[in-house]
């Protein structure tokens, strides 16, 4: 007989609490696998080699041994790719290659022969992932069984050859045709040879919004005038007259649509079948489209941090040379000169975090806090920024919940809207701002792709001329101004649009030639009440403590070690992590400041190879990029995180914070 022990302890709510949230996270898990696993397709997940044939398989949805008869374990790429048909192969392999050799999206119908020997058509839509510096990471992508199409297609094509070569039953074979015809949800027309409508479909008649009668019996050019249906179409039907296939896709103004065309010569003239693609290629520019403003995103995000480097550089550099004149170290009269420099390089400091604000790269600050709090703060400066022809009308809600965003953000998206609208209503009007507390159904999350729940809207509406609605999908995009060239970087609503997701949130916009409001949510948070007010702190003094200061780039080096330097600290300064970590295996070091950011080994793997030899070394790193470079775990009392540029109190601070820090 078996015993157990009773247990001697109380288990910890907050254990029952964890046991839960890992029960409800591991069933949705199952959920969403569940979810996969069961649409009618095979999702995929697979690495990018620059030999498309050693491609590896990172992840195969439930579907795959239905429509490949091949279990999941087994439906490596390499193995797909030997089951491509061999009238395929020498189409599908090359794009297979160029796909994987470039890094860019795929998307090809093609057939394979299945270890049952089944023929299947599938659709290939595959599109790349891609790191934090534009490194390819993996494709995801899915394989779409469409065989069911497109042996209707077929069937369809070939009883059209039928009806038109075999005359017997000629009669019943036409009915039978009419019909299948006529159930297609594809476009079909025939011409005769002097592209004489001969027949069209139903689908064919709604395509082109004509009905039969404006249709048969008439010359194609009758109907379409050919400067109106274009050389491609007049091209293929002179070819197809001359017995060559083709296909080709054409954007048809009279209803809006993109359609792929299929020319084929027949018996009596040209047959031309013809699909809406419409959908299949929004989604496919929406795929591209995501796709460049992200690699536009890390591009700007990588200039802003090397440009972080230059303005800290200038910055410090000019708090130097004031700091001499103040003391009687040179002439007074260059003292405007080196302000101007200086004030220069505060500009240039918020443009670096504009530019990461809209990249979604900006290292934020968030507190709790209450917007009406930062919009009553906020409305002086506005006034000033936008004219006196311009009349502000501020409404709060005096219940209004609170929010976790960065303060100093709120105001810039504040800011950026107003000029906008300033820009708007050049011959003054209304700019009215307001607060409010929202619930967020489902369906209106959905839309504005956030989740359901509590929210608060910052909603900024001015009386201009509104936004014409051929531009408004593409007013958050970076550097699209409708301003001419000097009056706008078009970073604006760029700005307003990276800092408004970068905290959770989402943003609308309508507009009617009355004006435009744009509105942003930020989600609620259950956290207490943070006050914005900073406390009065004594001006941060130096010491005589080590400090290893590694950097990268020269200058900034030379000049973040004459900052520390000058306080009094002893400072031994290294070029990289390698060479810090050869310095601490003879000295000791009361803190290191580290860049994140560097070759052979960034200032977290440094961090980690200290805690394994000097596990009492205290840290502050410093970088251009956000927190994401850097796991927020390793913040604390003991280290800390400064963002480039910094002025030569900020990095004391932070020295001296973490040196009192108690252990």
């Amino acid at each position: 007989m078996h015993t157990h022990p009773l247990p001697t302890s109380i288990p910890d709510p907050d254990d029952d609490a964890q046991k839960r949230e890992a029960e409800t996270l591991r069933a949705e898990g199952a959920h969403y696998r569940s979810l996969v696993d069961n649409l009618p397709l095979v999702i995929y997940s697979r690495t990018i080699e620059p030999d498309s044939s050693s491609s590896r398989a990172l992840y195969m949805s439930g579907q795959v041994e239905a429509v490949l008869d091949l279990p999941a374990h087994e439906a490596q790429p390499g193995r797909v790719r030997e089951m491509i048909h061999p009238d395929d192969v020498d189409r599908v392999a090359p794009a297979y290659d160029e796909a994987n050799r470039l890094a860019q999206p795929l998307s090809i119908d093609y057939r394979l022969i299945t270890p049952l020997g089944r023929t299947v058509w599938v659709h290939d839509e595959a599109r790349i992932v891609f790191d934090d510096h534009g490194k390819p990471l993996h494709a995801q992508g899915y394989l779409l069984d469409i065989t069911a199409q497109r042996l209707a297609e077929i069937e369809t094509e070939q009883a059209l050859v039928r009806e038109q070569t075999a005359r017997v039953d000629a009669e019943t074979t036409r009915e039978e045709i009419i019909k299948t015809v006529e159930s297609m949800s594809d476009a079909f027309f025939s011409f005769d040879r002097d592209l004489r409508f001969l027949y069209a479909n139903a689908s064919a008649a709604a395509m082109v919004q004509r009905t039969l009668e404006e249709l048969i019996g008439k010359v194609v050019w009758d109907v379409f005038p050919e400067e109106t249906a274009g050389a491609a179409s007049a091209a293929a039907l002179r070819a197809a007259l001359s017995g060559e296939s083709s296909e080709f896709e054409q954007f048809y103004e009279r209803t809006g649509v993109t359609i792929e065309f299929r020319h084929h010569p027949s018996p009596n003239g040209v047959w031309v079948f013809a699909r809406d693609v419409s959908e299949r290629r929004r989604l496919e520019e929406s795929l591209r489209q995501a796709q460049k403003l992200e690699a536009i995103g890390q591009l700007t995000g990588g200039i802003a941090h090397d440009f972080n480097n230059i303005v800290t550089a200038i910055m410090g550099y000019s708090e130097f040379a004031l700091r001499d004149l103040s003391d009687g170290h040179g002439p007074e009269r260059i003292q405007p000169e080196i302000e101007a420099i200086q004030t220069a390089g505060e500009r240039a400091r918020e443009l670096t975090q504009q530019l990461l604000a809209f990249s979604r790269q900006q290292v934020l600050q968030p507190r709790v806090l209450d917007l009406n709090d930062v919009v009553l703060k906020t409305e002086r400066l506005l006034q000033r920024l936008i004219g006196e022809n311009i009349r502000i009308a501020t409404s709060t809600v005096p219940d209004l919940a609170r929010v976790k965003c960065d303060a100093s953000q709120i105001e810039q998206v504040l800011m950026n809207l107003a000029v906008n609208a300033r820009d708007a209503m050049p011959d003054g009007g209304t700019l009215a701002i307001e607060t409010a507390n929202v619930e967020l159904t489902h369906g209106e999350a959905e839309r504005l792709s956030m989740v359901a729940g509590s929210y608060v809207t910052l909603s900024v509406t001015d009386t201009g001329e509104g936004i014409p609605d051929e531009i408004r999908s593409q007013i958050f995009e970076p550097f699209f101004t409708t301003k001419e060239v000097g009056r706008g970087t078009g970073l604006g609503l760029a700005t307003v649009h990276g800092i408004v997701h970068q905290s959770k949130g989402g943003i609308e916009v309508e507009s009617s030639p009355a004006g435009t409001t744009v509105r942003s949510f930020f989600p609620v948070s259950a956290e207490a009440l943070v006050t914005t007010e900073e406390p009065d702190r004594p001006t941060p003094s130096g010491g005589t403590e080590r400090i290893l200061l590694v950097e990268d780039e020269p200058v900034l080096l030379r000049m973040t070690t004459e900052m520390l330097s000058r306080q009094g600290f002893d400072v031994i300064s290294a070029p990289d992590s390698v060479a810090a970590l050869e310095l601490a295996s003879v000295e000791q070091f009361d803190v290191v400041v580290t860049d994140v950011v560097m070759p052979k080994m960034s200032g977290a793997e440094l961090a980690d190879r200290f805690a394994e030899r000097f596990p009492k070394t205290r840290f502050v790193f410093i970088s251009g990029y956000t927190h994401e470079v850097l796991d927020e775990r390793r913040l604390g009392p003991t280290a800390r995180f400064l963002t480039k540029p910094f002025s030569s109190a900020e990095l004391v601070d932070a020295v001296r914070g973490v040196l009192d820090a108690p252990a």
